[in-house]
């Protein structure tokens, strides 16, 4: 009994090691630390700073959801910008924002226009990103959907010069329905 109670303690202190997180600061050394993931009022000040920065109205209105885009723990956030209509959107679509979750905010990964819902969240990763596809509409060509890539800094800003993507997204199991209009059928 007295070895087990023995063993029990010497291994309980090298459990909870190894289960903590560790992260490397900048002088080379270990320190554990949690990851924490930005609120979503961090997004609303990035996206009022994003929005100052590019002269953009500042009572401009989105939706938005958070997803952990990058495997990093922390949940970046896919906006859709929804007006006012003639400054973010007009009759090809709409301005979709990336920004990249940090411990402390947010950071713009990239802006990506003409853009329709739904957007759809892929289990395919490209670059450690996961893919999205999202509906292009109201130009000269038919209404598709096409795959945004990550290539390693950004996700195509154009996706209507992207080809159709051949699989149909409603009801697979391989994508995850994220962002979309009531009246917008897939």
């Amino acid at each position: 009994m007295r070895k087990i109670l023995l063993t029990i303690a010497i291994l309980i202190p090298l459990f909870a090691q190894g289960c903590s997180s560790t992260r490397e600061s900048k002088d080379g050394s270990d320190s554990t630390s949690k990851v924490i993931d930005p609120t979503n009022e961090d997004l609303k000040e990035a996206m009022l700073n994003f929005f100052k920065s590019t002269g953009a109205p500042i009572s401009s209105t989105y939706n938005f959801v958070r997803f952990d885009l990058n495997g990093d723990k922390l949940r970046e956030a896919i906006v859709m910008i929804k007006s006012p209509y003639g400054y973010w959107c007009g009759t090809h679509g709409c301005v979709m924002v990336v920004m990249k979750a940090h411990d402390n905010g947010f950071s713009l990964v990239n802006t990506i226009q003409p853009v329709r819902e739904p957007i759809y969240i892929s289990r395919a990763k490209v670059n450690g990103w996961h893919n999205l596809l999202v509906r292009v509409s109201g130009r000269w060509t038919k209404t598709k959907n096409v795959a945004l890539r990550f290539d390693g800094k950004t996700y195509p800003k154009d996706p209507s010069k992207l080809g159709d993507y051949p699989i149909k997204p409603a009801n697979n199991p391989d994508f995850i329905r994220v962002l979309y209009d009531e009246g917008t059928k897939d």
